[in-house]
């Protein structure tokens, strides 16, 4: 491997620093005044789940499909021509971009909003990341490339992680203190 293929990666590293960075600064900034009983603004674990959403989740992401990709690849190479393989290679590659793009949102909503709709609006996402994103990527994707199903005990394995991320983060972002004191009560508990 050369140097050059390692900047995209330290570009995409170096850009998660500087949103942490900035993130934090605004944090700073915000609760000068706050009082430590009541933690309020992006902090925490908080602060954990949009680095997560806008960086970390997509890196890991990206790792996992590309070192799938290659693996069918390179354990079948004759593979790599054909239509069925290339649909289903460039489906999962656009497929992984869309699911960027919302949990990006979903996490850039969080770090810079202070009102309720940007916490509904993640916690959507993090199901349409979590467990749709395993049926689309395990399911729907194949059967549109291949034309039929072939889930196994991975695949189930993904939508049982998957779906308890979502409950535990749905979770926290609907009974943390920090939450509700950075983004407002919920609208029924006025």
């Amino acid at each position: 491997m050369t140097f050059i293929s390692f900047v995209p990666l330290a570009l995409l590293i170096f850009i998660a620093w500087v949103t942490t960075w900035v993130i934090l600064r605004s944090r700073r900034e915000r609760s000068s005044d706050a009082s430590i009983e009541h933690p309020s603004g992006v902090g925490g674990w908080l602060l954990f789940l949009i680095v997560t959403l806008m960086w970390l989740g997509p890196l890991i992401a990206a790792a996992v499909t590309n070192s799938g990709i290659r693996a069918v690849e390179t354990e079948f190479p004759p593979l790599r021509v054909t239509p069925a393989w290339r649909t289903f290679t460039s489906t999962t590659w656009w497929t992984f971009l869309v699911l960027w793009y919302l949990s990006f949102y979903a996490g850039l909503g969080l770090a810079k909003g202070r009102d309720r709709a940007v916490v509904c609006r993640a916690q959507i996402v993090l199901w349409l990341l979590g467990p749709g994103g395993v049926l689309l990527r395990g399911i729907i994707i194949p059967f549109l490339a291949f034309g039929r199903l072939s889930p196994g005990f991975q695949l189930l394995g993904w939508l049982i992680v998957s779906t308890a991320a979502a409950a535990i983060w749905s979770l926290y972002l609907s009974k943390s203190r920090r939450v509700r004191v950075t983004y407002g009560p919920h609208a029924d508990a006025t």
